[in-house]
């Protein structure tokens, strides 16, 4: 999920030229516009603006990814570092990245090399500035990060990473917006697995679980592997009440994880914060099924566990 680059040295002093234009518009947006203004698929991101200046046009051509692949690696770094979203990012959807996101001290550095520094009217007021002076009245969310990235350039990943955030923070009719939109492009494909995982979780938030046990197979069918989508299945399964669901999916698990893995374990530990927290609501049938089972399994059993 993270996207390890470095940023041309040409497409620098380009940032540098565009940053200290006065009248540039480029890296600038209304400071009223809405998140939700970045779902289009089709969002301008001022490439055709005939009022933009040479450098800009240029920027546009040749870097407008490398600009906002910052915003997206800050927004991915606030999901691991804010207060609301960093216990869940830091166990069970952390599972789903290979590699961390840039730290914010690298970070800083990229900006700084680039000039964005001089740049003082960035969408939502300086939303980048803002984040990396971790402001504690107003601290950018990484949906709001992820929006910014979108004003430059039109992503899958920018909805993902804004609909994952709201999901995290209770906002749970947006994050299913966000993370379908994510998803119209490509379903099928193997970076679409996140989107499907974060989905199920946001239905399960929504009370929704057979939604939350479809889009986990979805997860399945693209990745097989997947230990969050296996996971999602069993506690679908247990929150349905229904034991041979239930049996069939824990043995599926222990077919792909073959005992207790780091990875289960970090899932297993996700969602005893989730309880813990009131996010996840388990009946007392369904506690009791999960008691029942838990013994008949170890990968399966870990995740039985925290549901009994």
């Amino acid at each position: 999920m993270a996207e390890l680059m470095k940023l041309d040295p040409a497409f620098e002093a380009l940032l540098r030229e565009v940053a200290s234009e006065p009248e540039s518009r480029l890296l600038r947006a209304p400071r009223g516009r809405e998140v939700p203004r970045w779902l289009s698929l089709d969002a301008p991101a001022s490439v055709g603006d005939m009022d933009l200046g040479r450098a800009e046009r240029e920027l546009v051509r040749v870097g407008r990814e490398e600009l906002a692949w910052l915003f997206r690696q800050a927004a991915l770094r606030e999901l691991f570092d804010g207060e609301k979203t960093t216990h869940e990012m830091m166990h069970g959807r952390a599972v789903d990245i290979e590699k961390r996101p840039v730290s914010r001290d690298e970070l800083q550095e990229q900006v700084d090399r680039t000039g964005l520094t001089a740049i003082r009217e960035l969408d939502a007021g300086g939303v980048l500035e803002a984040w990396l002076r971790q402001d504690p009245l107003g601290r950018p969310t990484a949906a709001t990060l992820a929006a910014a990235s979108m004003r430059i350039a039109p992503a899958s990943q920018a909805r993902a990473l804004a609909g994952l955030d709201y999901t995290l923070r209770g906002v749970l009719q947006s994050a299913e917006v966000w993370l379908r939109a994510s998803l119209h492009a490509g379903a099928a494909t193997e970076r679409a697995v996140p989107s499907w995982n974060n989905l199920a979780l946001t239905h399960l938030r929504r009370g929704q679980v057979e939604r939350a046990l479809a889009a986990s197979q979805q997860a399945i069918r693209i990745a097989p592997d997947n230990v969050v989508a296996r996971g999602g299945a069993v506690v679908c399964a247990v929150l349905l009440e229904n034991t041979t669901l239930l049996r069939f999916m824990a043995r599926e698990l222990e077919m792909v994880e073959h005992g207790e893995s780091e990875a289960v374990r970090a899932y297993a530990e996700t969602l005893r914060y989730q309880r813990r927290r009131g996010l996840l609501d388990v009946s007392p049938r369904a506690s009791n099924l999960a008691r029942e089972c838990k013994g008949d399994f170890i990968a399966g059993g870990r995740i039985l566990h925290e549901l009994s």
